[in-house]
């Protein structure tokens, strides 16, 4: 079954339910296209598996571990960024196919940052993008003005969200 931004709503629900106030403990990228946060609850670990697959993008919670290779730089950023924050919520972009993580986390000077993890699920457009006060800090898939005349998705530029389809929620 494909995702859609009717059928993402109860998983939003879902994953801000079991997932928010806990700790990211570990972050891992077993292929290309996916990634898998540890997330800490007080008694309960749980693991967020993100997936870009073109043919079936997703957002689950998995029961046990996947194999973990050598981590990517994309992965390398994330484990800079965001590992030890806490997840404050999980949310949705309306009803699209937009599922928003944002992350509280110590900066420099003992001060505390949100950080936004977006998971564009998306078919063969989905991508994973760390986003800091609208600015991009890091991308799974980068997207230069070569690859796309819509928009770009560079690490430094201001996030956009995707173009929208003039559709009703």
């Amino acid at each position: 079954m494909s995702l859609d931004g009717f059928s993402m709503h109860p998983l939003t629900r879902e994953l801000d339910t079991a997932l928010a106030g806990g700790r990211i403990d570990k972050i891992t990228q077993p292929n290309k296209q996916s990634i898998i946060l540890s997330v800490r609850q007080p008694g309960q670990n749980f693991l967020l598996h993100i997936s870009i697959n073109s043919q079936n993008p997703s957002a689950h919670l998995l029961e046990k571990n996947l194999e973990n290779p050598e981590p990517p730089v994309f992965c390398m950023v994330l484990r800079k960024q965001i590992e030890t924050g806490r997840i404050a919520k999980v949310r949705q972009h309306g009803l699209d196919r937009l599922l928003l993580i944002d992350i509280d986390s110590l900066a420099a000077g003992g001060r505390i940052v949100t950080k936004t993890l977006v998971l564009e699920l998306m078919g063969k457009y989905s991508n994973i993008i760390l986003v800091q006060d609208g600015i991009i800090i890091d991308a799974l898939r980068k997207i230069g003005a070569n690859s796309s005349r819509v928009r770009t998705v560079l690490p430094g530029q201001t996030y956009e969200l995707p173009p929208g389809q003039e559709k009703k929620d």
